[in-house]
């Protein structure tokens, strides 16, 4: 996974974007920890070709508090798609702790599959 930053002029928050591409096996499984307070803006999912086989984009919080806060707050199944986005109506806030879990398995490696989730964290 590489690591993106853009920085914008009040300099509290830092604008990133974080790339992943799937293993071998057509699977995207991320884990997304930033070190810090951020908020959750997008999720997107590129691929090279309509996506043939039944496969769920799951996004979760897994709360570094306690199991129980952990939230599954987006499921989609990605059937005949080519490129997905999830935009929330707004930001979601994680704790500096929080990890953000994002998976989609595919049943073929045919397909080339790309992963960008895109947020806010705090400065400092």
């Amino acid at each position: 996974m590489s690591f993106t930053e853009t920085y914008i002029d009040n300099q509290r928050w830092t604008h990133f974007m974080f790339f992943a591409a799937p293993g071998a096996d057509g699977a995207i499984t991320e884990n997304v920890s930033i070190g810090k307070i951020w908020q959750l803006m997008e999720i997107r999912v590129h691929a090279s070709t309509a996506i043939a086989s039944a496969g769920d984009l799951v996004a979760q919080l897994s709360a570094n508090l306690d199991s129980a806060y952990n939230l599954t707050f987006f499921s989609q199944a990605l059937l005949n798609s080519t490129d997905y986005w999830f935009q929330l109506s707004q930001p979601m806030l994680f704790q500096s702790d929080d990890v953000l879990n994002v998976s989609f398995s595919m049943a073929s490696a045919i397909n080339t599959l790309g992963l960008t989730v895109v947020g806010w964290a705090a400065n400092g």
